[in-house]
């Protein structure tokens, strides 16, 4: 990895299915995002201490450690970096309404809607 990932347009894709981390990957990339993608919250939370990147886009799945423990990380440590959470709809046609609490995250973004709102939101959370 090169020395300025840190910041800027550097994203961490973390999540557990294979499917959606090189989905992820592939979109964040095509827009111009550096993408680092991890399986994993140890290896999520020592890519956010260690290179402090502008968005982390995790599963609400995502364990050792789950996402909002990574969220907490983040704010104890002040690490400057916004947090996306890819949540799983099992029918994708029904009402689904808000989520009343992120557990920490800036943002949520349903699994089915990934290729559609996933570039737009992290660009929005960037410019932050």
């Amino acid at each position: 990895m090169s020395e300025d990932l840190s910041r800027g347009n550097l994203v961490v894709v973390a999540h557990s299915e294979e499917r959606l981390r090189t989905s992820a990957t592939t979109l964040l990339r095509a827009a111009g995002f550096e993408v680092v993608a991890v399986e994993d919250g140890a290896s999520a939370q020592s890519l956010l201490r260690n290179l402090c990147p502008s968005v982390l886009v995790a599963g609400v799945a995502l364990r050792a450690p789950a996402f909002y423990e990574l969220c907490t990380l983040i704010a104890d440590e002040n690490i400057a970096t916004r947090v996306v959470i890819i949540s799983s709809v099992h029918t994708v046609g029904a009402y689904k309404r808000p989520p009343s609490n992120l557990y920490g995250a800036d943002a949520a973004i349903d699994e089915h809607r990934l290729t559609e709102e996933l570039v737009a939101l992290v660009s929005s959370l960037c410019a932050l």
